[in-house]
Formats: C-alpha cells, sequence, structure tokens
C-alpha cells in the first residue's frame, strides 16, 4: 500500500522528517509575505503562529493543529523571521486562531467552501 505522504492527499506530521531542499521551497517565506506578517500581527509569537499556519496552508491545501507541525519547520520559520530560537508557537486563545485563518485565507483569495450563502455548490 502507498504511504500517506505518496498520494493525492497531503500530509504532515511531527513525526516526519522533512529535507533541506523542502524547507526551502516549501516553506520559505517570500519578501511580500514576511512583510505582511511583520505589518498586521503584533508580537513575535503571534508572528511565528501566523508564518506557520500561512506556509503549511499554503503547501498542504488545508489548516493543521500546530502539534502536528514538525519542529524543524518552526525553526526554519524562525531563522527566516530573525526570531528568537527558544520561541514556542502556540495559541492561548482559540479566537486568535480563528482571526489568522481568516486572515490567512484573505490574503491567499481563498473562500471557504459553502460561505457563498445561496450560490454555493454546497
Amino acid at each position: 500500500m502507498t504511504s500517506i505522504e505518496r498520494t493525492a492527499y497531503p500530509h504532515i506530521s511531527s513525526k516526519k522528517s522533512i529535507s533541506q531542499k523542502t524547507l526551502d521551497t516549501c516553506y520559505l517565506l517570500t519578501k511580500e509575505e514576511l512583510n505582511h506578517i511583520n505589518q498586521n500581527v503584533r508580537s513575535n509569537r503571534l508572528r511565528l503562529n501566523f508564518a506557520i499556519q500561512l506556509k503549511t496552508f499554503q503547501n498542504l491545501g488545508y489548516f493543521v493543529d500546530m502539534k502536528e507541525v514538525p519542529c524543524v519547520i518552526f525553526d526554519h520559520l524562525k531563522k527566516q523571521m530573525r526570531l528568537p530560537h527558544n520561541l514556542n508557537p502556540f495559541y492561548d486563545h482559540p479566537p486568535t486562531l480563528s482571526r489568522h485563518r481568516k486572515k490567512i485565507r484573505d490574503y491567499l483569495k481563498v473562500t471557504p467552501w459553502g460561505s457563498k450563502g445561496t450560490d454555493s455548490a454546497q
């Protein structure tokens, strides 16, 4: 049977190893993304959280639980953002996570399924 990582359904796991090549291609923040994060998100922890949600959503097509994201991705993003190495990502309040996800959808111009009302495909 084919492993989940090799199917049409992308998957991420905190136990999964990620190559440097994948980090450099899939989890590299553009200058525009960095500017957007720095201008729209307040604290270092929230900036890191936002960046993690943004890059995993771009690469997987869905939002993941922070516990499922490998530490190597955290470290890679912290280096790019010049954040302290001992900063750990987590959300204190669920509404903040929801706001970040909405902002990411808006930034990427992604419409959630069923949000068009009566014109929705649902």
